[in-house]
């Protein structure tokens, strides 16, 4: 019987029991590579969606900062809102990347073992991703800079929160000390 005719053997993962050993490194290298693009595209998605929803953070900041309509105490009340709003946002967008980033790191873990393999047939070309991740200095690494944008993002609030808040801050301040609060 022709091997490349067998039928898949369901006890190995591999697909098919007269696999060559090339054929199974590419199976496994496909598999890493699709893990990996799916992860690290996961990730890429989730810092976008963040992005949007601090934008509307921020412009709900900026709206509330510029409008005349408004008075202090219903500015301080959005504005603290809007804090807190654009601090769960930023939590619960930091943990969904930090599961994404352990995701994409055991993915590439995998990607590496199997470039590794390869290079071990002779083919020295394929150790990319040891090379990408050992390559340029850390502070441009994703893994830096994410959570230095989830910081900035989380102070932006605060401060908006803070900003929005002082005016009323401020008035009951001055009631308080004139003996009418």
């Amino acid at each position: 019987m022709d091997e490349s005719k067998e039928p898949a053997d369901s006890s190995s993962g591999a697909g098919s029991s007269g696999a060559t050993d090339d054929e199974r490194l590419k199976w496994a290298l496909e598999h890493a590579r699709g893990l990996f693009i799916y992860h690290a595209g996961q990730r890429i998605a989730s810092v976008n969606y963040y992005f949007l929803a601090i934008a509307v953070v921020i412009t709900g900041f900026a709206h509330i900062a510029t409008s005349s309509d408004i008075t202090p105490g219903d500015r301080a009340l959005l504005g603290v809102g809007l804090a807190v709003a654009g601090g769960f946002l930023t939590h619960f967008f930091k943990t969904l990347d930090l599961r994404n980033m352990d995701l994409v790191d055991c993915d590439s873990e995998l990607l590496m073992k199997v470039e590794g393999l390869m290079k071990d047939d002779g083919i020295h070309e394929w150790t990319v991703t040891r090379a990408a991740k050992d390559k340029g200095p850390a502070s441009r690494h994703y893994r830096v800079v994410v959570p230095k944008i989830f910081g900035l993002y989380l102070w932006t609030s605060i401060l908006g929160g803070c900003y929005s808040a002082w005016p009323w801050l401020v008035e009951m301040y001055r009631l308080v000390s004139q003996g009418r609060g």
